[in-house]
Protein backbone atom coordinates (compact mmCIF):
# COMPACT_ATOMS: atom_id res chain seq x y z
CA UNK A 1 0.00 0.00 0.00
CA UNK A 2 1.51 3.28 -1.05
CA UNK A 3 0.46 6.18 1.16
CA UNK A 4 -1.56 9.22 0.31
CA UNK A 5 0.73 12.23 0.42
CA UNK A 6 -0.89 15.53 1.29
CA UNK A 7 1.45 18.47 0.92
CA UNK A 8 -0.09 21.23 3.02
CA UNK A 9 2.51 23.63 1.80
CA UNK A 10 3.40 26.95 3.35
CA UNK A 11 2.89 30.16 1.41
CA UNK A 12 2.91 33.10 3.79
CA UNK A 13 4.43 36.55 3.95
CA UNK A 14 7.73 36.79 5.81
CA UNK A 15 8.32 39.50 8.38
CA UNK A 16 10.32 41.52 5.86
CA UNK A 17 9.40 43.79 2.98
CA UNK A 18 8.02 42.41 -0.25
CA UNK A 19 11.21 42.79 -2.28
CA UNK A 20 13.53 41.13 0.24
CA UNK A 21 11.00 38.30 0.60
CA UNK A 22 11.29 37.66 -3.10
CA UNK A 23 15.07 38.02 -3.12
CA UNK A 24 15.61 35.51 -0.35
CA UNK A 25 13.11 33.07 -1.88
CA UNK A 26 12.01 32.08 1.61
CA UNK A 27 8.67 30.44 2.22
CA UNK A 28 7.63 30.35 -1.43
CA UNK A 29 5.63 27.20 -2.02
CA UNK A 30 3.02 25.50 -4.14
CA UNK A 31 0.46 22.86 -3.27
CA UNK A 32 -0.02 19.39 -4.75
CA UNK A 33 -1.63 16.12 -3.77
CA UNK A 34 -0.90 12.58 -4.82
CA UNK A 35 -2.90 9.67 -3.47
CA UNK A 36 -2.11 6.08 -4.33
CA UNK A 37 -3.97 2.84 -3.73
CA UNK A 38 -2.01 -0.34 -4.35
CA UNK A 39 -3.55 -3.35 -6.01
CA UNK A 40 -2.00 -5.52 -3.30
CA UNK A 41 -2.38 -4.10 0.19
CA UNK A 42 -0.03 -4.60 3.12
CA UNK A 43 -0.38 -4.48 6.85
CA UNK A 44 0.70 -0.95 7.86
CA UNK A 45 2.08 -2.38 11.11
CA UNK A 46 4.85 -4.24 9.32
CA UNK A 47 6.86 -1.04 8.79
CA UNK A 48 6.90 0.05 12.43
CA UNK A 49 10.53 -0.98 12.93
CA UNK A 50 11.61 1.08 9.91
CA UNK A 51 9.76 4.28 10.84
CA UNK A 52 10.09 6.64 13.75
CA UNK A 53 6.96 7.28 15.77
CA UNK A 54 5.68 10.84 15.50
CA UNK A 55 6.25 13.06 18.49
CA UNK A 56 4.05 15.65 20.18
CA UNK A 57 0.98 13.41 20.21
CA UNK A 58 -2.05 15.04 21.74
CA UNK A 59 -2.63 13.80 25.29
CA UNK A 60 -6.14 12.55 24.56
CA UNK A 61 -7.60 11.66 21.19
CA UNK A 62 -11.22 12.02 20.09
CA UNK A 63 -11.57 8.24 20.36
CA UNK A 64 -10.87 8.41 24.12
CA UNK A 65 -12.82 11.53 25.07
CA UNK A 66 -16.03 11.46 27.07
CA UNK A 67 -19.26 12.74 25.56
CA UNK A 68 -18.92 15.95 27.57
CA UNK A 69 -15.35 16.50 26.36
CA UNK A 70 -16.36 15.93 22.74
CA UNK A 71 -19.22 18.40 23.09
CA UNK A 72 -16.84 21.01 24.45
CA UNK A 73 -14.36 20.42 21.63
CA UNK A 74 -16.98 20.25 18.84
CA UNK A 75 -19.96 22.27 20.13
CA UNK A 76 -21.50 22.94 16.71
CA UNK A 77 -20.45 19.78 14.86
CA UNK A 78 -21.91 17.43 17.52
CA UNK A 79 -24.81 19.61 18.63
CA UNK A 80 -27.35 17.21 17.11
CA UNK A 81 -25.58 13.99 18.11
CA UNK A 82 -27.32 11.37 20.23
CA UNK A 83 -24.44 9.52 21.88
CA UNK A 84 -24.44 5.74 21.93
CA UNK A 85 -21.86 3.81 23.96
CA UNK A 86 -22.74 0.49 22.31
CA UNK A 87 -19.93 -0.51 19.92
CA UNK A 88 -21.49 -3.73 18.62
CA UNK A 89 -22.25 -2.33 15.17
CA UNK A 90 -18.93 -0.56 14.61
CA UNK A 91 -17.24 -3.35 12.64
CA UNK A 92 -20.11 -3.68 10.18
CA UNK A 93 -20.33 0.09 9.80
CA UNK A 94 -16.62 0.35 9.02
CA UNK A 95 -16.91 -2.53 6.57
CA UNK A 96 -19.75 -0.92 4.62
CA UNK A 97 -18.27 2.58 4.67
CA UNK A 98 -14.89 1.17 3.69
CA UNK A 99 -16.43 -0.62 0.72
CA UNK A 100 -17.84 2.68 -0.54
CA UNK A 101 -14.46 4.39 -0.20
CA UNK A 102 -12.78 1.50 -2.01
CA UNK A 103 -15.33 1.74 -4.84
CA UNK A 104 -14.69 5.46 -5.17
CA UNK A 105 -10.97 4.93 -5.72
CA UNK A 106 -11.66 2.06 -8.11
CA UNK A 107 -14.17 3.78 -10.44
CA UNK A 108 -13.40 7.47 -10.23
CA UNK A 109 -12.12 9.27 -13.30
CA UNK A 110 -10.87 12.74 -14.23
CA UNK A 111 -13.08 15.68 -13.26
CA UNK A 112 -12.91 19.41 -12.92
CA UNK A 113 -15.19 21.81 -11.12
CA UNK A 114 -15.64 25.47 -10.38
CA UNK A 115 -13.84 26.46 -7.19
CA UNK A 116 -14.46 29.63 -5.22
CA UNK A 117 -11.86 30.26 -2.51
CA UNK A 118 -11.82 32.76 0.32
CA UNK A 119 -8.27 33.16 1.72
CA UNK A 120 -7.65 34.78 5.11
CA UNK A 121 -4.65 35.55 7.28
CA UNK A 122 -4.95 36.47 10.98
CA UNK A 123 -2.70 38.09 13.54
CA UNK A 124 -1.77 36.41 16.81
CA UNK A 125 -4.78 38.09 18.51
CA UNK A 126 -7.26 36.72 15.96
CA UNK A 127 -7.76 39.97 14.06
CA UNK A 128 -7.93 39.51 10.29
CA UNK A 129 -4.77 40.84 8.66
CA UNK A 130 -5.55 40.23 5.00
CA UNK A 131 -8.06 38.41 2.78
CA UNK A 132 -8.62 37.60 -0.87
CA UNK A 133 -11.21 35.84 -3.02
CA UNK A 134 -10.20 33.65 -5.96
CA UNK A 135 -11.91 31.62 -8.67
CA UNK A 136 -10.26 28.50 -10.07
CA UNK A 137 -10.88 25.24 -11.86
CA UNK A 138 -10.21 22.38 -9.43
CA UNK A 139 -8.84 19.20 -11.01
CA UNK A 140 -9.09 15.66 -9.65
CA UNK A 141 -7.00 13.38 -11.83
CA UNK A 142 -7.00 9.60 -11.68
CA UNK A 143 -4.06 7.64 -13.08
CA UNK A 144 -4.79 3.95 -13.42
CA UNK A 145 -1.83 1.59 -13.70
CA UNK A 146 -1.11 -2.08 -13.40
CA UNK A 147 -0.29 -1.97 -9.70
CA UNK A 148 -1.60 1.32 -8.38
CA UNK A 149 -4.33 3.86 -8.92
CA UNK A 150 -2.96 7.28 -8.13
CA UNK A 151 -4.72 10.59 -7.67
CA UNK A 152 -3.67 14.20 -8.08
CA UNK A 153 -5.69 17.18 -6.94
CA UNK A 154 -4.63 20.56 -8.22
CA UNK A 155 -6.05 23.82 -9.51
CA UNK A 156 -5.64 25.96 -12.63
CA UNK A 157 -6.95 29.33 -13.75
CA UNK A 158 -9.92 29.82 -16.07
CA UNK A 159 -7.68 29.28 -19.12
CA UNK A 160 -6.21 26.04 -17.84
CA UNK A 161 -2.87 27.51 -16.82
CA UNK A 162 -1.11 26.33 -13.64
CA UNK A 163 -1.08 28.84 -10.79
CA UNK A 164 1.97 31.00 -10.22
CA UNK A 165 3.49 31.70 -6.81
CA UNK A 166 2.20 35.27 -6.99
CA UNK A 167 -1.38 34.04 -7.23
CA UNK A 168 -1.63 33.21 -3.52
CA UNK A 169 1.19 35.37 -2.18
CA UNK A 170 0.82 35.94 1.55
CA UNK A 171 -1.62 33.08 2.19
CA UNK A 172 -1.84 29.33 2.69
CA UNK A 173 -3.64 27.15 0.17
CA UNK A 174 -4.05 23.38 0.07
CA UNK A 175 -5.62 20.52 -1.83
CA UNK A 176 -6.52 16.87 -1.30
CA UNK A 177 -10.14 17.06 -0.20
CA UNK A 178 -11.69 14.43 -2.46
CA UNK A 179 -9.25 11.75 -1.30
CA UNK A 180 -9.39 12.55 2.41
CA UNK A 181 -11.69 9.55 2.89
CA UNK A 182 -8.62 7.33 2.41
CA UNK A 183 -8.43 7.09 6.21
CA UNK A 184 -11.56 4.89 6.04
CA UNK A 185 -10.26 2.76 3.15
CA UNK A 186 -10.10 -0.94 4.19
CA UNK A 187 -6.35 -1.00 3.56
CA UNK A 188 -5.79 1.82 6.05
CA UNK A 189 -8.30 1.01 8.78
CA UNK A 190 -5.67 -1.00 10.67
CA UNK A 191 -3.66 2.20 11.03
CA UNK A 192 -6.32 3.89 13.17
CA UNK A 193 -8.50 3.30 16.22
CA UNK A 194 -12.22 3.81 15.72
CA UNK A 195 -15.19 4.51 17.96
CA UNK A 196 -18.88 4.69 17.19
CA UNK A 197 -20.28 7.90 18.68
CA UNK A 198 -23.96 7.60 17.80
CA UNK A 199 -26.42 9.13 15.34
CA UNK A 200 -27.58 12.57 14.42
CA UNK A 201 -30.98 13.60 15.72
CA UNK A 202 -31.62 15.60 12.53
CA UNK A 203 -33.63 14.19 9.64
CA UNK A 204 -30.51 12.72 8.00
CA UNK A 205 -29.83 10.51 11.05
CA UNK A 206 -26.22 9.98 9.94
CA UNK A 207 -23.98 7.55 11.79
CA UNK A 208 -21.04 9.34 13.42
CA UNK A 209 -17.63 7.69 13.83
CA UNK A 210 -14.49 9.03 15.53
CA UNK A 211 -11.03 7.87 14.49
CA UNK A 212 -7.45 8.52 15.55
CA UNK A 213 -4.37 7.24 13.77
CA UNK A 214 -2.07 4.98 15.76
CA UNK A 215 1.42 6.48 16.14
CA UNK A 216 2.89 2.99 16.50
CA UNK A 217 1.41 1.90 13.14
CA UNK A 218 3.50 4.38 11.16
CA UNK A 219 0.71 4.72 8.58
CA UNK A 220 1.49 8.31 7.65
CA UNK A 221 -0.91 9.63 5.03
CA UNK A 222 -0.18 13.35 5.31
CA UNK A 223 2.90 15.51 5.19
CA UNK A 224 3.52 19.21 5.69
CA UNK A 225 6.39 20.92 3.94
CA UNK A 226 7.83 24.27 2.94
CA UNK A 227 10.72 25.54 0.87
CA UNK A 228 12.70 26.33 4.02
CA UNK A 229 13.29 22.67 4.86
CA UNK A 230 14.39 19.98 2.43
CA UNK A 231 12.50 17.23 4.23
CA UNK A 232 8.75 17.04 4.73
CA UNK A 233 7.21 16.71 8.17
CA UNK A 234 4.94 13.69 8.54
CA UNK A 235 1.61 14.19 10.27
CA UNK A 236 -0.91 11.97 12.00
CA UNK A 237 -4.54 13.06 12.23
CA UNK A 238 -7.70 12.30 14.12
CA UNK A 239 -11.22 13.12 13.12
CA UNK A 240 -14.92 12.50 12.85
CA UNK A 241 -16.80 11.00 9.90
CA UNK A 242 -20.53 11.23 9.20
CA UNK A 243 -21.91 8.22 7.32
CA UNK A 244 -25.22 8.20 5.43
CA UNK A 245 -27.47 5.49 6.97
CA UNK A 246 -28.93 4.40 3.62
CA UNK A 247 -25.92 4.44 1.29
CA UNK A 248 -23.03 4.25 3.81
CA UNK A 249 -21.34 7.03 1.91
CA UNK A 250 -19.21 9.44 3.92
CA UNK A 251 -21.06 12.75 3.73
CA UNK A 252 -18.78 14.80 5.97
CA UNK A 253 -15.31 14.55 7.50
CA UNK A 254 -13.61 16.75 10.03
CA UNK A 255 -9.94 16.19 10.81
CA UNK A 256 -7.35 17.88 12.97
CA UNK A 257 -3.73 17.36 13.84
CA UNK A 258 -3.04 14.48 16.23
CA UNK A 259 0.76 14.36 16.08
CA UNK A 260 3.65 15.86 14.16
CA UNK A 261 7.34 15.11 13.95
CA UNK A 262 8.07 18.84 14.12
CA UNK A 263 5.72 20.68 16.53
CA UNK A 264 7.78 23.87 16.33
CA UNK A 265 6.31 25.39 13.16
CA UNK A 266 2.84 23.89 12.79
CA UNK A 267 0.69 23.89 15.93
CA UNK A 268 -2.69 22.95 14.47
CA UNK A 269 -4.30 22.03 11.18
CA UNK A 270 -8.01 21.36 10.72
CA UNK A 271 -10.17 20.48 7.74
CA UNK A 272 -13.96 20.23 7.60
CA UNK A 273 -15.26 18.79 4.33
CA UNK A 274 -18.89 18.33 3.31
CA UNK A 275 -19.54 16.01 0.39
CA UNK A 276 -22.53 15.84 -1.95
CA UNK A 277 -23.62 13.30 -4.54
CA UNK A 278 -22.58 13.98 -8.12
CA UNK A 279 -23.83 12.05 -11.14
CA UNK A 280 -22.26 12.15 -14.59
CA UNK A 281 -23.92 11.38 -17.89
CA UNK A 282 -23.26 7.87 -19.22
CA UNK A 283 -21.74 6.70 -15.93
CA UNK A 284 -23.76 4.25 -13.78
CA UNK A 285 -21.97 5.18 -10.57
CA UNK A 286 -22.53 8.33 -8.58
CA UNK A 287 -19.67 9.91 -6.62
CA UNK A 288 -19.62 11.88 -3.40
CA UNK A 289 -17.37 14.86 -3.98
CA UNK A 290 -16.41 17.95 -1.96
CA UNK A 291 -19.03 20.70 -1.91
CA UNK A 292 -17.92 22.94 0.96
CA UNK A 293 -14.50 22.89 2.63
CA UNK A 294 -13.12 24.88 5.56
CA UNK A 295 -9.38 24.55 6.28
CA UNK A 296 -7.32 26.36 8.91
CA UNK A 297 -3.76 26.39 10.22
CA UNK A 298 -2.18 27.79 13.37
CA UNK A 299 1.56 28.43 13.44
CA UNK A 300 4.09 28.94 16.18
CA UNK A 301 4.04 32.59 17.14
CA UNK A 302 0.28 32.82 16.92
CA UNK A 303 -0.38 33.62 13.27
CA UNK A 304 -3.17 31.64 11.65
CA UNK A 305 -4.64 31.13 8.20
CA UNK A 306 -8.01 30.00 6.91
CA UNK A 307 -9.47 28.93 3.56
CA UNK A 308 -13.10 28.48 2.56
CA UNK A 309 -13.61 26.47 -0.64
CA UNK A 310 -16.90 25.98 -2.49
CA UNK A 311 -17.25 23.61 -5.44
CA UNK A 312 -19.89 23.38 -8.13
CA UNK A 313 -20.51 22.25 -11.71
CA UNK A 314 -18.44 19.06 -11.71
CA UNK A 315 -17.60 17.85 -15.21
CA UNK A 316 -15.81 14.84 -16.67
CA UNK A 317 -12.87 15.54 -18.94
CA UNK A 318 -9.76 14.12 -20.52
CA UNK A 319 -6.37 15.80 -20.47
CA UNK A 320 -6.58 16.27 -24.24
CA UNK A 321 -10.03 17.83 -24.28
CA UNK A 322 -9.86 20.25 -21.36
CA UNK A 323 -8.41 23.35 -23.06
CA UNK A 324 -5.42 21.17 -23.99
CA UNK A 325 -3.88 21.55 -20.57
CA UNK A 326 -0.75 19.64 -19.67
CA UNK A 327 -0.88 17.17 -16.86
CA UNK A 328 0.16 19.00 -13.66
CA UNK A 329 3.72 18.23 -12.64
CA UNK A 330 4.26 16.71 -9.20
CA UNK A 331 7.00 18.41 -7.21
CA UNK A 332 9.12 15.89 -5.34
Amino acid sequence: MLPLILLWIVDWEAEVNHESWRASALLICCCIVCGQISATSRDPLQSVDQQETAVATKSKSVVDMTAAELHRLFPSELADLEFDHNQDGLSLLLQKAGEKVEAFFRYFTNTYSKEQVRLQRFRWDGVEEASASKDYRYLILSHAGEEVISFEEDRVDSKGNPLTQDETFGFFISAGYATLTLYIHPSHQMGSRFRYLGRQTSKHRAYVIAFAQKPEAGDYLSTYSSNIFLESTRLLVQGIAWVDPDTYQIVRMRTNLLATEDPVSLREQTADIQFSEVRFKDMPQSFWLPRDVQVSWKLAGGKSFSNRHRYSDYQLFTIESYDKIDRPQITK
